[in-house]
C-alpha cells in the first residue's frame, strides 16, 4: 500500500513580486499524471523554519482557500514552537487551475443522465420548498444537479475526474520537496483531510504525525449529508454559477462573459456566510458563528480570489476516491481525530469510523460543533493537534482513547 517516495528534482520556489504585499509565495510542485499540467501552489509560512517542534501542513477542503485556516490559528500554533504551512490547493485561490480540463458525465448518453435527473428531481421535489431552492432547470446546471444525485446512496461515479486524491496528496508532496522538507506533522480538514490520509497511506516516511479534522475514510459505511444540507450545497453552487463565478477569472470579460460586479462579489460574500452559518449549525449545535467577522472574512477571500472554477472538478475527485480502509489499518504515525457531534456535513458517526480504523489514534469529541474551526475553540483544538503532534517526538503513543473538548 506504499508508493516510494520520490523527491521531484523539478519543484521550485517561485517569486511572484506583485503578491509579496500578502507574504505569499509560489512553488512549482510538479506535473499532475493524470493531467500532465504543471501545478503551481501559492502558500504563505509562519514561525521560525528552524522550530523545535518541526514542520505543520495545513490541508484545507474543497473549494476553501488557505485564508480559511484563519491567521491567528496558524499563529497560535507557530507560538508553540511550530513552522506552520498553509497553502492553496490546485483549483483554489491563487494556485493552478485547470481551467479547460472539464469533469464530464461518466456516459455521455441521453439516457444516463435523464435517470439521473429522475433523482435529483425526486429528491428536489421533496426537499426544495423547505430548502428555499427557485427551479433549477437551466442546462448549465446539469454538473451540479448531477453532483448532488451522486450522493443518494448507491450513486457514486456518476462523473468522470479530471485528477485524483492522489494527485492533490502529490502537490502537497511537491510542496515540501520545493520546502526542502523531509518529514511534517500534517492538520486536514474535511477533504483536506482525505488528502492528509492518502499522504498518510501512500507517503508515510514524510508524515511525522497526523490530526484529522471533520473528515471521513470514503469507506462505503461513511455518513454522507443529509439531502437537506446537499440541496443546501447544490443551491449555492446553482447561484454561484449563474453569476458567472464559476466563469475562470482568466475568461472573463472574454467572449461575451461579463465580470461580477462589485454588487455581485458582496452579494456573494453574504451567501458563503449564509452557507457557512447553516454548516456550522447544526442539529444540536453550541457555537453560532459571529456573523459580522464572518462577513469580513469572506470579503478578504473573494478580493484575493473570486474563482470557483475549479470546485467541481475538486468534488468529483472526492467522490471517486477509493476507500481507504485496507491503508489506514497500517498507519502508525501518532494520530488524533476531531470531530464536532453537531456536524451537518461530515456526520460524527465518520470521526469514530476513523478512530477506530487507525491504530492508537485518538477521537476528540467536540461537544455541540459543527463543520467548522470555531475561533472560541482555538485555544483548545491547538492544544489537542499539539498534543498529538508531540507523542512523535517522545517515540510513543498512548492506547486508543477518547476525550472531549
Amino acid at each position: 500500500m506504499q508508493e516510494e517516495m520520490m523527491l521531484n528534482n523539478t519543484s521550485t520556489v517561485l517569486s511572484h513580486d506583485r503578491y509579496s504585499r500578502f507574504g505569499e509565495s509560489f512553488a512549482d510542485v510538479g506535473v499532475c499524471r493524470s493531467t500532465g499540467i504543471r501545478i503551481q501552489l501559492c502558500y504563505q509560512t509562519f514561525g521560525r523554519r528552524d522550530a523545535v517542534g518541526g514542520v505543520v501542513l495545513l490541508i484545507m477542503g474543497i473549494a476553501s482557500p488557505l485564508l480559511l485556516w484563519d491567521t491567528k490559528f496558524c499563529e497560535c500554533l507557530a507560538s508553540r514552537g511550530y513552522y506552520v504551512i498553509r497553502f492553496d490547493n490546485r483549483d483554489t485561490g491563487r494556485s493552478t487551475f485547470l481551467t479547460g480540463r472539464r469533469v464530464l458525465p461518466a456516459k455521455l448518453s441521453t439516457t444516463f443522465v435523464e435517470d439521473e435527473m429522475e433523482v435529483w428531481d425526486t429528491h428536489y421535489d421533496a426537499a426544495s420548498s423547505q430548502c428555499g431552492l427557485g427551479s433549477l432547470v437551466d442546462s448549465a446546471l446539469l454538473y451540479p444537479r448531477l453532483a448532488f444525485a451522486s450522493l443518494v446512496p448507491g450513486r457514486h461515479n456518476l462523473l468522470r475526474g479530471v485528477y485524483t486524491l492522489e494527485d492533490m496528496a502529490r502537490d502537497s508532496v511537491g510542496l515540501l520537496d520545493a520546502l526542502h522538507i523531509s518529514k511534517t506533522h500534517i492538520v486536514g480538514m474535511c477533504m483536506g483531510g482525505m488528502i492528509a490520509q492518502v499522504m498518510a497511506v501512500y507517503h508515510p516516511t514524510r508524515v511525522e504525525s497526523l490530526s484529522l479534522i471533520s473528515t471521513h475514510s470514503g469507506s462505503p459505511q461513511a455518513r454522507w449529508p443529509a439531502l437537506r444540507e446537499a440541496l443546501a450545497l447544490a443551491s449555492f453552487i446553482t447561484y454561484a454559477t449563474r453569476k458567472g463565478f464559476a466563469v475562470p477569472l482568466s475568461l472573463r470579460g472574454k467572449n461575451g462573459r461579463s465580470m461580477p460586479s462589485p454588487k455581485e462579489i458582496e452579494e456573494l460574500a453574504h451567501a458563503l456566510v449564509n452557507l457557512i452559518e447553516r454548516f456550522a449549525s447544526g442539529s444540536g449545535a453550541s457555537f453560532p458563528i459571529d456573523r459580522a467577522a464572518c462577513l469580513i472574512q469572506m470579503r478578504r477571500m473573494l478580493r484575493r480570489s473570486s474563482d470557483f472554477s475549479g470546485a467541481l472538478r475538486q468534488y468529483v475527485a472526492l467522490l471517486n476516491a477509493q476507500d481507504r480502509l485496507e491503508g489506514l489499518r497500517h498507519v502508525c504515525v501518532p494520530t488524533v481525530i476531531l470531530h464536532g457531534t453537531a456536524d451537518p456535513i461530515v456526520p460524527y458517526f465518520n470521526g469514530e469510523e476513523l478512530a477506530a480504523l487507525i491504530p492508537h489514534a485518538k477521537l476528540v469529541s467536540v461537544t455541540g460543533l459543527g463543520h467548522v474551526l470555531h475561533p472560541a475553540l482555538r485555544g483548545r483544538i491547538v492544544d489537542a493537534l499539539t498534543t498529538n503532534m508531540r507523542q512523535s517526538r517522545r517515540g510513543e503513543q498512548d492506547p486508543v482513547t477518547a476525550s472531549k473538548l
